[in-house]
């Protein structure tokens, strides 16, 4: 089990500057968390030997559930074998899409 709580901290201290917890779904917890002043779904998976997440940017996402976020076509993947490194794989991903949601 994962807690929405401790993923929040985590992403807190990684960098992102707003972060709230949407559902906690056993193994999974989405969250809205906000980078650089734009905003993004965050569905954190933990797995049987590492963490994941989906990144996506919250204007492009159509759902806030795990289970729908990792099978939606927009957004990158973070991995990581530690919370903490995910947290900043997680900042690093959506920092990246910023440019690209500009673009649009």
């Amino acid at each position: 089990m994962i807690e929405g709580e401790e993923v929040r901290e985590c992403l807190m201290e990684a960098g992102c500057t707003k972060v709230a917890v949407i559902m906690e779904e056993g193994d999974c917890v989405s969250l809205i968390v906000e980078v650089r002043g734009k905003r993004f779904l965050v569905a954190v998976h933990r797995g049987s030997a590492a963490y994941y997440a989906k990144v996506v940017p919250e204007e492009l996402a159509h759902t806030s559930s795990c289970s729908t976020l990792a099978y939606y076509p927009h957004g990158l993947y973070a991995f990581s074998n530690s919370l903490r490194g995910l947290c900043q794989e997680i900042v690093t991903k959506a920092s990246r899409m910023i440019g690209w949601v500009r673009e649009r």
